[in-house]
């Protein structure tokens, strides 16, 4: 294989994987469908960027055995091209939702014991793997924990995340276990009992 077909074909596999990713983002790997901005990108410039390398492939393929500098020109600026474009779809691709979590969390509180301030953290909302969780922080030793909830995430409208906003409140059951109400738009109320030793949630309506 000539040097132009390597750097023509790792071009064209570097375009296409660039593409993938910006899909992947868009969609969150899968997990919810692109925004009216990511929808317009893809069919104006996604679908077309997917003919064009298929297209260039088959061109390379069929003039490989050419043996013409003009022609050797052509493709090493068209390869330039291409990941020129692979350098773009990958810095405008969206990380977050499926490489990184996307937290929303409510305003800080403190127990009424004042052993640990809480919020609740709403992860990849409005995505089909969305989920919810506890965040305590010990407010002598600053150690950190998360427990998940099981809350109907995916039943969820809208948040408002201006201001103070309390999503849940939490009460004093014993030395280590409390109870969690939970106060969200379009949920019924659910409450929660919080096991700090066992670092364990359990619904209880």
């Amino acid at each position: 294989m000539k040097a132009i077909s390597y750097f023509v074909y790792t071009s064209i596999a570097i375009h296409l994987l660039a593409l993938l990713i910006f899909i992947l983002g868009a969609t969150s790997a899968f997990q919810r469908l692109p925004d009216l901005v990511e929808s317009i990108v893809l069919v104006t410039y996604g679908i077309p960027s997917f003919v064009i390398s298929v297209l260039y492939f088959i061109w390379h393929k069929k003039t490989e055995e050419t043996d013409s500098n003009l022609l050797v020109i052509v493709k090493l600026m068209t390869t330039i091209l291409f990941i020129a474009g692979s350098i773009l779809w990958m810095k405008n691709a969206n990380y977050e939702g499926w490489l990184f979590e996307t937290v929303i969390t409510d305003s800080t509180q403190i127990t009424p014991d004042e052993k640990y301030e809480y919020h609740l953290e709403l992860v990849n909302l409005f995505q089909r793997n969305s989920s919810a969780r506890v965040y305590l922080k010990d407010t002598k030793t600053n150690e950190e924990i998360r427990m998940k909830l099981n809350i109907e995430t995916d039943k969820i409208n809208g948040v408002v995340i201006d201001g103070v906003r309390h999503w849940i409140r939490i009460e004093l059951l014993s030395d280590s276990r409390y109870l969690l109400h939970t106060d969200l738009t379009s949920l019924p109320q659910e409450t929660f009992d919080i096991n700090i030793v066992e670092r364990k949630s359990v619904k209880l309506k």
